[in-house]
């Protein structure tokens, strides 16, 4: 006694939870032949097996001819299932319900709960999908690509239906790009080598996340991000793509489809003259050759700078007729490079500072002050250059002298300036007026409360205000419900009909003639939805609820009638709505 499963061929061993999960699957592999297809086996020989047997055929061990001889089978026999065990297990993935990880999935990975619309699906709130229904819904392409965008890793798949729609729509489009015949082009043009680089990322990024079983990860980047680089090429191409980079697109976006819609895939293939079949055909692989980062910068600044210009636009709501971008000329880039050349050679070369005399002094040259309070005068020193201090001064001409006069607060008319330590140094005065903002003073000073006076005024003319809205409610409130145009609610009386092979809800009675299309029906109990057919129309409905217009006038009337599954379930109900007035007007069995 014990909880588990009992040995198929030996009833008096159990097999406790934890092990069976285990042996089970290991059964399953050669249950096939030893079950004969039924519940209960009928095969012969299957009541003969022995430990002889599974050591051969699970561990290896043994002669197959003496096992069969014993077993009265053929050696054959005995070598298929051993091959067709070692081929199967042990397993390499087995998919299953994080919730079993206590007892069952001790040895295995774990996955979440399929989730629809958000929630979880589970018997219990009713919700469940199953897999015909979604087939039927859909077809098998998109429920496989549905079910592998639901999400990867530990967190809980959520089937997005609306996702799966938009993919229906997606997939005929490039049903139409991947057989249709395209212009295009032999001559190569840079922005090739980007696509080709960036669909060799894509293909190893794709083919990373297949490796990983992170399904939804080797769709976006084998399928979206290589689609959407696609427009990006076509655009920069100005419509016409290489021929040789198109063939290679379609191939790969393809194989990459086809391990998610096998059938679409298989349909392009064979149209674009592949070779074989494309659930044969290897899957793409990168080739590191083909990644240009190069190209790939230069295409990155291109996207910002007209990402840059389309930011300007919207903020200064410019419509321009068009739009110059000027680049710096060689001679301008050389100069740059110069220049950070000489900054290299210490700090403060090359800068520009500002300094400031302390005293008035006149310029003998033209007899001005250059200095004083409120002027200031701009003083760069060069103490760096390509050329050393010795061959700047051989080079300097003889009649100049190697000592310049400066004049600052502290130095004295005549004397000489200090050497700089590289080298002589250049000196520039310029006067600058520096103009000091003046604060105006405000005309009057803000209050920062209003006077008692206003204050009072405010608040009697707010509490009249409120006083008038409350006597117009008084009045035009009530004159607004009495002219109300409220529509009329027909009441449906039903009567159960049995006799035949169909059970009928047949209408016995209606109070108001109304059309079927503002009629909705619907068949439940409490925990589960049967059917619903919005709105009512002749021959609507599924095998569970089936609506018939008796009369075929187009209105819900006397003798018409809703045909349900036989019996009639003892807790279901049906109701009908009627929806202009948003009630319920009819139901069987009618509430006590």
């Amino acid at each position: 006694q014990g909880l588990g499963t009992r040995l198929p061929w030996d009833e008096h061993w159990v097999i406790e939870s934890l092990s069976d999960s285990t042996v089970y699957m290991a059964y399953y592999t050669i249950a096939h032949a030893l079950q004969g297809g039924a519940l209960k086996s009928k095969v012969p020989w299957a009541g003969r097996l022995d430990d002889a047997f599974f050591d051969f055929v699970f561990r290896g061990l043994g002669d197959a001819g003496a096992v069969a001889k014993a077993l009265g089978v053929r050696p054959k026999v005995l070598q298929d299932l051993r091959k067709e065990f070692t081929y199967w297990y042990p397993v390499d993935l087995r998919h299953t319900g994080k919730d079993l990880v206590q007892n069952h999935m001790t040895w295995f990975g774990i996955v979440g709960h399929l989730a629809l619309g958000g929630k979880k699906m589970s018997k219990s709130k009713g919700n469940v999908w199953y897999l015909r229904d979604a087939l039927k819904a859909f077809g098998a392409d998109l429920v496989r690509i549905g079910l592998a965008n639901a999400g990867d890793g530990l967190d809980d798949p959520s089937f997005d239906q609306d996702f799966v729609e938009s993919m229906g729509v997606r997939l005929q489009d490039w049903v139409r790009f991947a057989t249709a015949r395209h212009k295009t082009r032999t001559r190569a043009l840079p922005i090739d080598r980007w696509f080709r680089s960036t669909m060799a990322r894509a293909i190893a990024a794709s083919r990373a996340g297949m490796e990983a079983m992170e399904y939804r990860a080797a769709l976006r980047h084998g399928y979206f991000d290589l689609q959407s680089a696609w427009s990006w090429y076509v655009r920069r191409s100005g419509g016409v793509p290489h021929v040789r980079l198109l063939r290679r697109y379609r191939e790969v976006v393809t194989k990459v489809l086809a391990p998610f819609a096998p059938h679409i895939a298989e349909e392009v293939w064979s149209r674009m003259k592949g070779r074989g079949f494309v659930a044969a055909a290897p899957y793409p692989e990168p080739k590191p050759s083909e990644i240009d980062a190069a190209a790939e910068a230069a295409e990155r600044y291109l996207r910002s700078t007209i990402d840059d210009v389309r930011e300007i636009l919207k903020v200064t709501s410019l419509r321009p007729t068009r739009i110059v971008l000027y680049a710096a000329p060689p001679w301008m880039r050389r100069a740059v490079a110069k220049l950070a050349g000489l900054g290299s050679c210490g700090p403060g070369a090359g800068r520009s500072r500002p300094s400031r005399s302390g005293s008035s002094r006149r310029s003998p040259a033209s007899g001005r002050r250059s200095g004083g309070p409120g002027r200031s005068r701009l003083t760069s020193d060069r103490t760096c250059s390509p050329r050393s201090a010795s061959s700047r001064r051989s080079s300097r001409p003889a009649w100049r002298s190697s000592r310049r006069t400066r004049r600052t607060s502290t130095t004295r008319r005549g004397a000489p300036a200090s050497r700089s330590p590289v080298g002589p140094r250049s000196t520039w005065s310029e006067p600058v007026r520096i103009p000091r903002p003046v604060r105006r003073k405000p005309l009057f000073k803000r209050r920062t409360s209003p006077p008692p006076a206003a204050r009072k005024l405010l608040l009697a003319s707010l509490l009249s205000g409120l006083i008038l809205l409350g006597m117009l409610a008084i009045v035009f409130i009530p004159r607004g419900l009495v002219h109300e145009n409220l529509p009329t609610l027909p009441r449906i009386a039903f009567r159960l009909d049995t006799t035949g092979n169909v059970t009928r809800v047949v209408v016995d009675a209606v109070s108001l003639v109304r059309p079927l299309s503002e009629y909705n029906a619907t068949y439940a109990n409490a925990t589960r939805g049967f059917a619903s057919i919005n709105p009512l129309a002749n021959g609507s409905g599924n095998a569970d609820l089936r609506f018939f217009d008796v009369d075929r006038d187009g209105n819900l009337g006397v003798g018409d009638e809703f045909h349900v599954a036989s019996p009639y379930k003892a807790d279901a109900v049906l109701r009908v709505w009627y929806v202009p007035g948003r009630a319920i007007v009819g139901y069987w069995p009618p509430p006590p």
